[in-house]
């Protein structure tokens, strides 16, 4: 895998690579079996890894932390980007098979459900408010938040409070002792 044009010296591949293993490692200590998905089925389904035990089996993305802005020094675990819609195709949250999205934090990985984050997106979300400024996202209107759409590019995000997701139905909260 190589890094896209705007991720320069492979910054955000490099820290989402280091993401993967860490939840993969604590996948494991949770008792998974995991299972590395295809290159085909990472970018066309949207899930990293199939994770089994007994009977249960789910299919994760995993989303490393994130800055707000590209110029920023260092990602921050305050707010969390969520993609509604992709550069190439109808993105993770809408157009992804995963059962869950972890969406890592300082020192955990936040589980939730694929579903119970659209139910959360259909009802917070103002579709018609377009920024296109990242700054411009943090910023709810009318108690909603913003879609923002970065300049010749047709993905669409949002960018939320990361404490939200774990209040969000079914969430599961994995401590990553460091």
């Amino acid at each position: 895998m190589k890094p896209n044009q705007y991720d320069g010296q492979g910054e955000n591949l490099k820290r989402g690579l280091k993401a993967e293993d860490a939840f993969l490692e604590l996948a494991r200590k949770q008792g998974f079996q995991v299972h590395h998905a295809s290159e085909a089925a990472d970018i066309h389904e949207h899930w990293d890894c199939l994770l089994i035990k007994g009977h249960e089996s789910l299919k994760v993305d995993i989303k490393a932390v994130k800055k707000i802005q590209r110029q920023d020094p260092q990602p921050q675990h305050q707010y969390t980007w969520i993609e509604l819609q992709g550069v190439r195709d109808r993105g993770w949250l809408f157009g992804g098979h995963s059962d869950y999205i972890a969406f890592q934090t300082l020192n955990s990985f936040i589980l939730v459900q694929r579903t119970a984050l659209i139910a959360f997106v259909q009802k917070n979300v103002d579709l018609a408010v377009l920024v296109t400024q990242p700054t411009e996202a943090l910023k709810k209107h009318q108690g909603k938040y913003p879609v923002y759409r970065r300049s010749g590019r047709s993905d669409r995000l949002i960018l939320v409070e990361t404490d939200i997701l774990r209040q969000l139905p079914g969430s599961i909260e994995w401590l990553n002792p460091q």
